[in-house]
Formats: C-alpha cells, sequence, structure tokens
C-alpha cells in the first residue's frame, strides 16, 4: 500500500514541479516530512528539501517562522488574560484586583435590598 502511495506522490510532484512541496503535500492530504520521507525512499540520492528552489525554502522557512509567532502570541495571550489581568490593579475599579472588586461588589449587594415594582 505504501509503495502505491509513494509512486502517486511521485508522479503527481513530477506532473506539478511547478508546485511547492508543502503545496503537493497538502494537495495530496499528507503531511509534508510523509511526503519528504516517500520522495526520499524513491530518490535516495537526495530529499525534497534540496530539490526546493530558494524561493521554496524561504517560504517554507517563513511558514514555520508564522507558526512560531502564533503559538508564541497565544502563550503571552493566556499569560496576561489568564493570570496578570487577574492579580494586576485596575484603576478603572479602584486600584482593586478583578477578584478583590468582585468580592466588594457582591459584599455590597448583600446589604442592600432590591424592591420589585410592579
Amino acid at each position: 500500500m505504501e509503495s502505491k502511495n509513494i509512486q502517486q506522490a511521485n508522479y503527481y510532484a513530477l506532473s506539478n514541479s511547478h508546485d511547492s512541496v508543502v503545496s503537493i503535500a497538502q494537495k495530496l492530504g499528507v503531511g509534508y516530512s510523509t511526503l519528504d520521507k516517500w520522495i526520499l525512499k524513491a530518490n535516495p540520492v537526495g530529499s525534497s528539501k534540496r530539490q526546493l528552489s530558494p524561493e521554496q525554502q524561504r517560504i517554507l522557512d517563513l511558514e514555520k517562522d508564522v507558526k512560531q509567532l502564533r503559538e508564541a502570541n497565544a502563550f503571552l495571550f493566556e499569560y496576561i488574560e489568564i493570570y496578570y489581568n487577574r492579580i494586576r490593579r485596575h484603576s478603572a475599579i479602584g486600584k482593586l484586583n478583578p477578584e478583590a472588586f468582585e468580592q466588594k461588589y457582591f459584599k455590597n449587594l448583600e446589604g442592600s435590598v432590591v424592591h420589585d415594582t410592579v
């Protein structure tokens, strides 16, 4: 089964040589590393990374950089929203942290009486 996939991948790659290896892998529905292994197995002289043009390699490197930036952004967002903003004091709520403000707010609600006006 795997040799059939390798043959299909090589045929597709040769007939679409103007596409990057990444786009060919996406069109085949396989990962880049899987396609790279298949090409290496069919052509042991060199891997697909050596067959990329400098522009294609630069695009691949940029895609990796974008992925790393997105991961860093998600980490920073989580740190700020989940941890830091919950402990820092906010000027808009009387220089209290959100937890202290919430406790004060609900304590004040307990003492007040709510009247229904119907």
